[in-house]
């Protein structure tokens, strides 16, 4: 097994075809196309060329809050060809490693059962100020994680812990957060 990371636009049609079968077979969702993907980050667990794991980091710019702007990194598409054999670890702990080099913070969103798996990865949950990430949609502003808990590692901005500490702002960000 080696893990590789790569930018989107430099996945091979297999690898592309592969992330595309197992974000239909755990999302029910297909990817979007390779333009749209251009700026991501994928992680790959590959052996030989099957791809055992896969996650994504992509640019989310500008953020505004507090009358602040800043530019985080989206964590999603975090998808294991089999449960419970390690190979999602590898690749949270690949990305948090990232993180870390680059000194940027990494957000993303999960289920409540997903909770310990992140945890366990060695990034921290917040479960608390999900409703206070919104989207504008015309003059509406729209949350849609609802029932979801942020997991995230926090930068030298310290992004995260100022949302955390002041519970009534809100955090704006430019697209909806389905990474």
């Amino acid at each position: 097994m080696k893990l590789v990371v790569k930018n989107a636009e430099d996945l091979t049609e297999d690898q592309f075809n592969q992330i595309n079968r197992a974000s239909l077979r755990e999302f029910q969702t297909a990817l979007p196309s390779r333009e749209i993907l251009t700026g991501r980050l994928f992680f790959l667990l590959l052996l030989g060329k099957e791809v055992l794991a896969i996650g994504q980091l992509l640019p989310i710019e500008p953020v505004h809050y507090n009358h602040a702007s800043f530019s985080i990194l989206g964590i999603g598409g975090i998808i294991a060809k089999e449960k419970g054999r390690g190979y999602g670890k590898q690749i949270m702990i690949a990305i948090r490693n990232y993180l870390i080099a680059k000194d940027k913070t990494g957000v993303g969103f999960c289920m409540p059962r997903n909770r310990e798996f992140y945890e366990k990865c060695g990034l921290d949950v917040d479960t608390a100020s999900v409703q206070r990430f919104v989207y504008r949609k015309g003059n509406n502003e729209i949350t849609d994680q609802e029932g979801q808990f942020i997991f995230y590692h926090d930068a030298s901005d310290h992004f995260m812990s100022k949302v955390i500490s002041s519970s009534d702002k809100k955090v704006i960000l430019p697209t909806p957060p389905t990474w």
